[in-house]
């Protein structure tokens, strides 16, 4: 790509992919776009390096989205939150107030001790 001097009235379609051919860019110049940089036909030298360096970018980007990609814990990539709580304490708290509470009804308004 960098050493193509014309796309011959043609638009430029370019595509990144991942290693498991998933998609992560698509990019389509057209042939109008593309012209108004020329210069008898070749391409000007400053079109290049933003090309380069707008491939530098998409390149990192793409190592940065696969260094995250291992580390996600959530869908959103973020730690779960800390919501633990004792619960189970209380639900055991609650039954035994429930039998003390009816322990003590029985004995004092059923029985009338």
């Amino acid at each position: 790509l960098m050493k193509m001097e014309t796309t011959n009235g043609a638009d430029l379609m370019i595509e990144i992919y991942t290693a498991s051919g998933e998609l992560l860019a698509d990019l389509v110049f057209p042939e109008n776009l593309l012209s108004e940089y020329e210069v008898d036909g070749k391409p000007v030298d400053a079109v290049i390096s933003e090309v380069k360096d707008d491939a530098i970018q998409v390149a990192s980007m793409v190592q940065k989205k696969a260094a995250v990609s291992n580390k996600v814990k959530t869908v959103m990539g973020g730690k779960l939150p800390k919501t633990a709580s004792n619960f189970g304490l209380k639900m055991l708290l609650g039954l035994f107030m429930v039998i003390v509470g009816a322990w003590v009804y029985r004995k004092f308004i059923v029985k009338g001790a």
